[in-house]
């Protein structure tokens, strides 16, 4: 049988510490970088399609989180076009569903650049299928306000001529 290990004296600790707190740095360091480079190439992105001014908000499944082995518990992240606060551009949004626990299910969104680092760079992959939902979304958008406008104006029609036959009474 072996002897216990030899708890590490106070300075191998400390050396330790600091070794590992220098590697920290410089990986920070690293990722501030890299992702500040990601999250300005996606700005671009987002005031291309700004500037389309659609005014419309689609998702689509960027992935699945763990869940229970049960299947009745379910985490996924969404990558999302919308309006955030005054903003309109990609959302990052986590759902949990509880199918034993409805009232358990949780919601939490971010603008992309303020999302957990890891759910950025999980969603970037799902820019072009989020594209295809918005252009989806835009085509029956526009449907809807066809037969909108179409309702409108027979509405517009029976009201005016109501109102002429009231006004020459």
């Amino acid at each position: 049988m072996q002897p216990p290990p030899t708890p590490p004296t106070d300075s191998d600790l400390e050396s330790k510490i600091d070794a590992n707190l220098q590697k920290l740095s410089s990986a920070a360091q690293t990722l501030n970088g890299l992702s500040d480079q990601l999250t300005a190439k996606i700005a671009v992105i987002e005031d291309s399609i700004n500037k389309l001014n659609l005014g419309i908000r689609a998702n689509v499944n960027a992935y699945t989180l763990e869940g229970a082995d049960d299947d009745l518990y379910s985490r996924w992240v969404r990558l999302a076009y919308g309006k955030s606060g005054n903003r309109w551009g990609f959302i990052v949004e986590e759902l949990t569903e509880d199918l034993r626990n409805p009232e358990q299910d949780t919601y939490d969104s971010w603008a992309f650049r303020d999302a957990p680092r890891e759910y950025r760079l999980k969603v970037v992959e799902k820019i072009p299928a989020l594209l295809d939902a918005l252009v989806i979304k835009s085509a029956e958008i526009a449907s809807d306000i066809k037969k909108s406008v179409g309702y409108i104006s027979e509405l517009e029609s029976v009201i005016s001529k109501s109102s002429q036959k009231g006004s020459t009474k």
